[in-house]
């Protein structure tokens, strides 16, 4: 199984990227083989002083890692430039910054546009979100089939990194739609084979308002990472979950893997 050993990291010197590079530090401690690319980019002529405050960055957040980070400063629209480095980089997962939905940053319309373009997985750290252990994942699917199981390694790293255990929720919008389908079945068999003794069980709840059901279901049960498939959901694009995976990267308030490969 391939793990995650390339992290990439936008950074633009504000609070929220600066809670995300905290994030992705702690998310590699104990791994030596893992490296962190600290991503900043700007439109116009790269400074002397952006230069070399990156470099304080660098230095200041190496300390307690095996492999140093590298900086890297980019031009161009941030969408555009990050979605160039992400292609052109050998990038595993992208760790960012985000700031709650209807908030004056406007960073949340970024990081959920890069979240429905980028080809790898993602996760989104919300500004003022210190808790960095993390012991519950909850993995959120529809009753779709699972159509790339490469997407559930992914998330048996993440387990094993933090010892984490994965309940698994499905949310039906109306009385009914309960029913254990030949989908369910085989998406039940591939996780259990995939997450290993890492998956706990499968929880079904009514909500009309998925998002609702969704923070509901966190909250309760202290979850401390929301895993979602944005491009699972069928084998033709569904415009609607766009639309979910928009809303739920605006509106979450602990850290969302957007698993996309």
């Amino acid at each position: 199984m391939k793990t995650i050993s390339t992290i990439l990291v936008p950074f633009d010197f504000s609070e929220v990227a600066t809670n995300a590079l905290k994030y992705a530090v702690h998310f590699i401690q104990n791994d030596p083989n893992a490296r962190i690319i600290l991503a900043h980019v700007v439109e116009g002529d790269i400074s002397l002083e952006t230069e070399d405050k990156l470099e304080q960055i660098v230095t200041q957040y190496s300390n307690s890692l095996t492999n140093p980070i590298v900086s890297i400063i980019a031009k161009g629209k941030i969408i555009d430039a990050l979605l160039h480095l992400q292609s052109k980089t050998p990038v595993d997962l992208v760790i960012m910054g985000t700031c709650p939905d209807k908030s004056d940053c406007h960073l949340q319309s970024k990081t959920s546009d890069f979240v429905l373009e980028a080809q790898c997985p993602v996760i989104v750290i919300p500004t003022d979100y210190t808790k960095i252990d993390v012991k519950k994942i909850a993995l959120i699917i529809d009753k779709e089939k699972i159509h790339n199981n490469e997407v559930l390694n992914v998330l048996l790293d993440v387990s094993r990194r933090f010892n984490a255990i994965v309940s698994v929720l499905t949310i039906v919008k109306e009385d009914g739609g309960y029913g254990y389908t030949e989908n369910d079945e085989k998406n039940e068999n591939d996780i259990i084979y995939h997450l290993e003794n890492f998956y706990s069980h499968h929880a079904f709840i009514e909500d009309k308002d998925i998002v609702h059901g969704l923070f509901n279901y966190v909250e309760e049960n202290d979850i401390d990472l929301v895993a979602i498939l944005p491009k699972n959901h069928a084998e033709t694009p569904i415009t609607s979950q766009g639309k979910l995976t928009k809303a739920l990267s605006q509106q979450t308030k602990i850290p969302l893997l957007a698993i996309d490969l």
